[in-house]
Formats: structure tokens, C-alpha cells, sequence
């Protein structure tokens, strides 16, 4: 399911969310992955006249509709943040994890400069966080709504009330996501996982290509 719903928060643009989706589509069917399936956010929200099938252009002409469709359906006005954050351990520990990866995820769009000191930095992430946790809100509404006999995992951490947590890396680094982070295939054959910008850093490191693609950091041969 894409979150189209945050995306745009973030300066990604609507194709490049599609595009994400269907390059993972294409990954399973390439690994056989028969047991995984995919849905979309037409799926849980009521949008009116879509093609009966989506391509990249229909998606992003209708993401907009997605959006309102899925706050109007699902969202909640009156809800405050920060009390939810201050009294909510699920809700603190994923605004927690929001601020540490758009902290650095975002300091290259948003840099520091005269006008934007890194305290108002930090201030403006933060509230970019919780208006991620508003739209957060109303998408579990809708994913509650739309597959109620479902069990949710989540990459975020959690008490495990309303959504069991999971890690998708297997690295030794600890808890890290896969699109906050870049993975390196070490000499001894373990992974690690962390933000690109420290394995570029790393001059024992290299990058890997597979057919012109940028993939994962390798251990360089002694």
C-alpha cells in the first residue's frame, strides 16, 4: 500500500510514488513471491469515474482525489497531536522515529542558511512530523476499515497493540528502515545498514551497480 498520503509532505512527487510501487511489483513476480500481494490506496478510499485500470498517468491525475478522499473518509478533525503524542506510547514512539530519519532525510531540500537557523530546523521537522501523524491517523483508520480480519506490521516501532512491529533488514545495526537507509555487504559476508551519506564517507567501501543502477555498498578487497 503506498502513502501517498505523506509523500507529498516530503517533496516526492506523485509519479515517483507510483513508479516505487510498481518497480516493487515487478520485483516479487521476478522472486516468485506468490504469497505477497499489493494494494493500493484506490482500494480503501472512494474516489468516483477511475479507469478501471490505473496507469502512471490516471494515478497522478487523480492523487489529489486520493488524498482528500482518504482525509474526508477517515480523517479526524478534532484530534490533537500533541496530546496524543505526550499520552500515546505508539503515537510517540513513531513521531520519534518521523523526527530522527527527516531530520537528516530532508536537511539537503531544506538546508540551514541565514533565515532557517538549525534550531528552526529542527522546529520545522517536527511539525512536518506531526502533520505525517495526522495523515497517519486517518490512513490506519482506512486500512482498519478496509481489510478488518488483517494483522498490520509495521517498520515503525510500537507496544504492539494496534500494529506488530517488524524489522525488514537483516543487519546487524539494529532497528533501521529500507527507505531511510542504504545497506553494505561486508567482506565477512554480514550486512550493515545505515543513512547513504556514512558509507560514502567510508573509503573501504564501494558502490555496486546492476544494470546501471546504484544497489548496495560493498567491502572493498584488501
Amino acid at each position: 500500500m503506498e502513502r501517498l498520503n505523506t509523500m507529498y509532505l516530503l517533496s516526492i512527487p506523485d509519479r515517483y510514488v507510483w513508479q516505487y510501487g510498481e518497480a516493487l511489483r515487478a520485483l516479487a513476480t521476478k522472486k516468485k513471491f506468490k504469497n505477497l500481494g499489493f494494494a493500493r490506496i484506490k482500494d480503501i478510499v472512494e474516489v468516483h469515474d477511475l479507469p478501471s485500470q490505473l496507469n502512471e498517468i490516471s494515478y497522478v491525475a487523480n492523487a489529489t482525489n486520493f488524498r482528500r478522499g482518504l482525509l474526508n473518509g477517515f480523517g479526524k478533525d478534532s484530534i490533537d497531536i500533541d496530546e496524543e503524542i505526550a499520552n500515546n506510547p505508539d503515537i510517540k514512539m513513531t513521531f520519534q522515529g518521523y523526527q530522527k530519519f527527516l531530520e537528516s532525510d530532508l536537511e539537503y531540500i531544506y538546508p540551514t542558511r541565514e533565515d532557517r537557523t538549525r534550531d528552526e530546523y529542527k522546529s520545522d521537522v517536527s511539525y512536518l512530523a506531526k502533520e505525517m501523524l495526522t495523515r497517519g491517523y486517518a490512513f490506519a483508520r482506512a486500512i482498519e476499515a478496509g481489510f478488518p480480519n488483517h494483522l498490520r506490521l509495521s517498520i515503525h516501532k510500537s507496544t504492539g497493540e494496534q500494529k506488530i512491529t517488524m524489522c525488514l533488514l537483516n543487519t546487524k545495526t539494529g532497528f533501521t528502515t529500507p527507505w531511510h537507509c542504504s545497506v553494505a555487504l561486508m567482506a565477512d559476508g554480514q550486512w550493515l545498514s545505515a543513512p547513504m551519506g556514512e558509507f560514502k564517507k567510508d573509503p573501504k567501501l564501494e558502490v555496486v551497480e546492476e544494470k546501471g543502477r546504484p544497489m548496495y555498498f560493498r567491502e572493498k578487497k584488501a
